[in-house]
């Protein structure tokens, strides 16, 4: 079968039977096939759409079922046959999301039939008239209307356009065609519809061939496409997150341009310590060595050719090598919304005596925030509760002896400060000497702005370590958590 295009000047096809529509010999329904396509730049799979295209019908169609951050897609405005043919319509209410507009002024966007041509050119369907493409039979008013629904016909949160449009030339014949075509500026995803009426007008009419008004029975089809963003994501890890001074620092990232790879232009590395901007290679991978002792945020920042920008960012610390035997804990973001859980991970900084028992910890924050029940995590974040991962793998225990959430209590220590136990015990593991490396995780529902601490002793010891052998109980050097970021609520 031979199909002919009736959707010139258009990246969406609809694709009819030379010989008119194709009519099912077993269902005796009429078909038509809607072919989706991006522009040159779009690496989308072709997406064919069947549906029943029944006689009396109005319908819209974008030329675009997907966009950048610059274009303005067109929209169609299709009529299938109708009995008498069509003189004139009269408030037809082409409906989409209010974040969007009118790409251009309403003198200079819109015209009757395909697009291209004179605003009032007997085109698209109206080729039916017969006449010229010089001659402007078709006379159109148009209004861009944002209804807030008082009188309960149209839906709330939508635009639409109010189409009419006069034909000079008499009734173009029964046919299918594109009635009338215009251009929006998308804002996000748009779902094209018509409206059913407007303060109290009846809407969606076409006058046929004896001036009689005549309401379309079906207004939009299934199946058809609306208008989404083309838009790139991106994620950035680092490895490690705690390095000494001179070492150097992977960016890993994950860079794609959503629903479109081939779109995706750039991926670029800030490393926080004043490089700039630094290209990352196709698998977005990048090594940097950094050479002072600080706190850094790099960012990722990843660019399609729809003009679309995205990026992610990443905390790490980057130690003195000399600053040894001190124990320090890391939020995950130094910034959050009220009430938002943020991770926190305690790490060890070469410990002067051997190391098994991470016997005592006392976290302290602000008063206000919270433990979150359940959120310890031995070792690395990630993975189930008592994985053996972080500084353990070098402990090498079988197991360790897991303790029931009901014993992590939070206590008020006065001072503005809420405080929390922690302690791991491995099971049949041995010392290591210089222990350095993430010991555990927890995660705090913060709702006020808060330093991370330790408190060493309270009338007893807290935070200590020891090892397998001698029973003694051991203080970390630096418990200060100096050069740690605090955590900051945002308004």
């Amino acid at each position: 079968m031979r199909w002919r295009v009736v959707h010139p000047g258009f990246c969406g096809l609809v694709l009819l039977p030379e010989d008119g529509q194709y009519v099912d010999p077993v269902s005796g329904l009429s078909y038509f096939y809607v072919l989706m396509l991006g522009d040159e730049h779009v690496n989308l799979d072709i997406v064919q759409y069947g549906t029943e295209l029944p006689d009396n019908s109005v319908f819209m169609l974008p030329e675009q079922s997907a966009v950048g951050a610059s274009a303005y897609p067109g929209v169609a405005v299709y009529t299938t046959a109708t009995p008498k043919g069509i003189v004139g319509v009269r408030n037809l209410q082409c409906s989409f999301d209010e974040g969007s507009s009118f790409a251009t002024s309403l003198d200079e966007n819109g015209n009757a039939g395909i697009p291209g041509g004179k605003r009032g050119a007997a085109d698209g369907f109206w080729s039916g008239l017969g006449l010229s493409l010089d001659e402007e039979p078709l006379s159109i008013d148009l209004h861009d209307d944002l209804h807030n629904n008082p009188d309960g016909h149209v839906s709330a949160g939508r635009r639409f356009l109010h189409i009419d449009v006069d034909s000079a030339a008499g009734a173009a014949p029964p046919n299918i065609g594109v009635l009338f075509n215009f251009t929006l500026a998308v804002g996000s995803h748009v779902e094209l519809g018509f409206e059913t009426g407007f303060f109290e007008l009846p809407a969606n009419f076409y006058l046929d061939a004896d001036g009689v008004m005549n309401q379309w029975e079906h207004l939009g089809l299934p199946e058809l496409p609306g208008i989404r963003r083309l838009r790139p994501a991106t994620e950035l890890k680092v490895s490690p997150v705690v390095i000494h001074a001179g070492n150097q620092v992977l960016f890993d990232a994950t860079a794609t341009s959503v629903d479109a790879p081939s779109t995706l232009v750039s991926c670029e590395l800030d490393p926080g310590d004043g490089s700039g901007w630094l290209p990352m290679g196709p698998d977005f991978k990048l090594v940097h060595i950094y050479e002072q002792a600080d706190f850094y945020e790099a960012q990722v920042r990843v660019v399609n050719s729809y003009g679309y920008e995205k990026m992610d960012h990443q905390s790490f610390y980057v130690l003195d090598p000399n600053a040894d035997d001190r124990i320090y804990a890391i939020p995950e973001k130094t910034s959050c919304l009220p009430g938002e859980q943020v991770r926190v991970t305690v790490y060890t900084s070469e410990a002067v005596y051997p190391f098994q028992f991470m016997t005592g910890v006392r976290m302290t924050y602000a008063a206000g925030n919270s433990y979150v029940p359940g959120s310890f995590n031995c070792g690395s974040p990630g993975g189930a509760t008592y994985d053996i991962d972080g500084i353990w793998t070098q402990v090498e225990p079988d197991s360790f002896l897991e303790v029931g959430g009901a014993l992590f209590q939070q206590v008020d220590i006065g001072n503005g400060l809420n405080a929390i136990d922690f302690s791991i015990v491995p099971l049949y593991g041995h010392d290591i000497d210089l222990a350095s490396g993430p010991m555990f995780s927890f995660e705090l529902e913060v709702n006020n702005s808060t330093p991370l601490g330790f408190q060493v002793e309270n009338g007893t010891l807290k935070t200590m370590y020891s090892n397998g052998n001698e029973g003694i109980y051991r203080q970390w050097h630096d418990t200060t958590n100096a050069g740690m970021p605090s955590i900051v609520v945002l308004p």
